[in-house]
C-alpha cells in the first residue's frame, strides 16, 4: 500500500510540475509498477521495494513526460526529463520507509531502506 501511495504521489508532482506541460498519466504509473514488479520477480523476490521503484523511474516515466518549453534536439529533451524526474524523485517520500542500516533492513531488502516507520 505504502509503495501504490508513492506512485501515485510521484505522478502527481509531474502533473504538478512547472517545467512539463504534460505529467505520467495513470497508465504511465501502472507501467512504472509492473517493471518494478517484473524487476523483483527477476531478482527472486516476491515483492517490490522503493529502490525497485527508483531505479526503475528514468527508464519508465522520463519518455512518457512533455516538458514545457520544449527543447531543440531530442537528447536534451530526454535530459531534461530525466533531470524533472530526479529531483521529484528526491522530494517525495516513501511513506512507511526509512533509510537504516540495521542488518534486518540489510539481510531483508539487500540495500539497507528498512520498514521502521514507528522510528521515522
Amino acid at each position: 500500500p505504502e509503495l501504490a501511495g508513492y506512485i501515485v504521489d510521484v505522478g502527481r508532482e509531474t502533473r504538478r510540475s512547472p517545467f512539463l506541460s504534460l505529467g505520467i498519466s495513470p497508465r504511465g504509473a501502472l507501467a512504472w509498477r509492473n517493471l518494478a514488479r517484473a524487476a523483483a520477480l527477476a531478482a527472486g523476490r516476491e515483492y517490490v521495494l522503493p529502490d525497485d521503484l527508483k531505479s526503475l523511474a528514468l527508464p519508465a516515466l522520463a519518455h512518457r513526460l512533455v516538458l514545457a518549453n520544449q527543447l531543440d534536439s531530442t537528447g536534451r529533451a530526454r535530459e531534461e526529463a530525466e533531470r524533472i524526474i530526479t529531483d521529484i524523485l528526491g522530494r517525495v517520500p516513501v511513506q512507511g520507509y526509512v533509510d537504516c542500516s540495521c542488518l534486518a533492513c540489510v539481510r531483508t531488502s539487500g540495500v539497507g531502506l528498512g520498514r521502521h516507520a514507528s522510528f521515522a
